[in-house]
């Protein structure tokens, strides 16, 4: 009886010790340390949480004189990423690094210059009604969200501008 309680008391705490891994991956908790290479250029950021640390991206570059050509590159990377995974399978749609990086890439944190990337990318598919809908309810909710936070009222009048022009 004993020898019995002991073989599944390891069983469950190593049911549960399993449990938490996984689910420690899909929450994203530590934070994780990535370099990509774009178009010849190294960059580096830090996500947590399936959100990209702002101030990361390209930390290792702050006091050099390519600092602004990395964050624009990262903007380009960030956006190429969303649209690959945004047409991806059903999966890829629906991953958590798909909306980290679609999220970084339309961050106005990210936004560095009115400058245009060294490398502009092209989306090799036009945009779809379906599409154009999304990017106009995601655009009404953000500033739906920021509108909330804020007193301004050309905020306001922008978001009531925005959402009005968006079927529901």
């Amino acid at each position: 009886m004993l020898a019995t309680l002991v073989l599944l008391t390891s069983l469950t705490e190593f049911m549960a010790q399993q449990v938490t891994e996984r689910l420690g991956e899909g929450v994203d908790r530590e934070p994780q340390q990535e370099q990509e290479t774009y178009q010849g250029h190294s960059i580096r950021f830090i996500h947590q949480y399936w959100r990209i640390q702002p101030d990361s991206v390209c930390a290792d570059r702050q006091a050099k004189p390519d600092y602004e050509i990395c964050r624009q590159q990262a903007v380009a990377l960030f956006t190429d990423y969303c649209q690959r995974l945004s047409r991806g399978s059903p999966e890829e749609q629906e991953s958590p690094r798909r909306a980290m990086y679609c999220a970084a890439a339309e961050s106005s944190t990210m936004a560095v210059s009115a400058a245009e990337p060294t490398a502009p990318i092209a989306d090799p598919t036009p945009a779809t009604p379906e599409v154009e809908l999304q990017r106009g309810r995601r655009e009404c909710n953000r500033l739906r969200f920021k509108a909330m936070l804020s007193d301004d009222p050309a905020l306001r009048q922008q978001r009531d501008r925005v959402c009005a022009e968006q079927p529901q």
